[in-house]
């Protein structure tokens, strides 16, 4: 009967591309299928002699799991800044609408031309006057339209 040797530095790189070239899940299952001691090695995973002993993989599954834990930590948290930093800028910008300022926003001399945040059924109407009184002060002549 053919003695195997023992595993050494090559072997367990050697068993780590193999694992890093299966998924997780696949190494899981062969796991899973094992069913077997810790020292028992897990054929499947390797196509040479010596496998990789059920130990080494679990130990292997663990440090995935771990990188995928941290992983998923840094996505959540970078998902959560960006969106405080989104809705810090909806209120800053939504902030002129909820608290409405009396200033206009845009004068023409002293008559109040623009201020999107007075009462809307009043606002066209000092839209289209001030408007009128504007195009007056410059003489630029408006047609009005019969129809409205």
């Amino acid at each position: 009967m053919k003695k195997l040797r023992e595993p050494d530095t090559r072997d367990e790189h050697r068993w780590r591309e193999s694992l890093d070239r299966l998924e997780p899940a696949t190494v899981l299952v062969k796991l899973q299928q094992h069913g077997g001691a810790l020292d028992t090695p897990i054929l499947g995973i390797v196509d040479d002699a010596p496998h990789p002993p059920c130990r080494f993989v679990e130990r292997w599954l663990s440090q995935k799991r771990q990188a995928a834990d941290i992983r998923d930590k840094w996505r959540f948290w970078a998902i959560f800044v960006l969106t405080l930093i989104a809705a810090l800028a909806a209120i800053v910008a939504a902030w002129p609408v909820v608290f409405p300022s009396d200033r206009p926003v845009l004068t023409v001399s002293g008559a109040r031309l623009f201020n999107p945040f007075q009462d809307s059924s009043t606002f066209l109407l000092d839209y289209i006057n001030v408007g009128r009184e504007a195009a007056t002060q410059m003489q630029v002549s408006l047609r009005a339209d019969p129809g409205s």
